[in-house]
């Protein structure tokens, strides 16, 4: 008499049961995978402004000494840049890199991982904020509140009292995050990646920043905001 073949396969039940594993299995790896994501992506935009920091030290050996600054006039990418109020510098300042930084060293590293937008260096808003302290004498923020429009004039590197402490560029944007970031008035209140004048970078939370010295100019973009309006400027500490 003819065997009929033994059925070998699964089951409604077991279908179910392995279905269900299958979804375990994702809930538990899934967290692990969005924070090794964030990591990559918080490690990726430290390394931007570790770049950033060395192609600052280089604008200075090739400007006598002076920090990346500019005015109404400055000829940037073969069209004249109008910097009024000097501090649009704070998100404008890859401008002023063109003829002594070549374009091709920013493009890559001035967006921070996961930031909307495509690199121009003429017309796009880079992920990484350049702190006013760097754009103005450091008499500025004295607590004198004078604004003297001759203290609006070009940052030497050695007017930088405690450049390990000094932030030079950070994160302003944290577009890898997955919601909004936190703010503490002007100031983010996240671990924020971002770069010391000494070229060092590491994360702190701007919020828990040296308290600032209001901007006297009226014009300032950030008259209130931690590490742009640092007490004495470039001779203060932020942290």
């Amino acid at each position: 008499m003819k065997k009929t073949a033994a059925y070998t396969g699964f089951t409604i039940i077991e279908l179910l049961v392995s279905i269900g594993m299958i979804g375990l299995l994702l809930a538990i790896l899934l967290p692990s995978l969005g924070k090794t994501m964030l990591l990559a992506r918080r490690t990726s935009s430290m390394a931007n402004l570790r770049s950033l920091g060395q192609l600052v030290q280089s604008y200075n050996s090739a400007s006598a000494d002076a920090y990346p600054w500019g005015t109404s006039g400055v000829n940037g990418c073969g069209v004249p840049i109008q910097f009024s109020p000097v501090w649009q510098m704070a998100t404008k300042w890859p401008v002023v890199m063109n003829g002594v930084i070549e374009p091709n060293q920013l493009n890559g590293i001035v967006l921070a991982p996961g930031a909307n937008r495509v690199f121009d260096q003429c017309t796009v808003i880079p992920s990484y904020a350049y702190s006013q302290s760097f754009l103005a004498q450091p008499a500025t923020w004295n607590g004198s509140g004078v604004a003297d429009d001759s203290l609006l004039d070009a940052v030497k590197a050695h007017m930088v009292a405690y450049p390990a402490s000094k932030v030079l560029m950070w994160d302003w944007e944290l577009p890898y995050l997955n919601q909004p970031p936190r703010r503490l008035g002007p100031d983010l209140n996240e671990p924020t990646p971002m770069v010391f004048a000494d070229g060092h970078g590491t994360r702190r939370t701007p919020s828990e920043a040296t308290p600032p010295v209001e901007n006297p100019f009226d014009d300032a973009e950030n008259p209130t905001a931690r590490l742009h309006n640092t007490p004495d400027g470039v001779r203060g500490r932020d942290y």
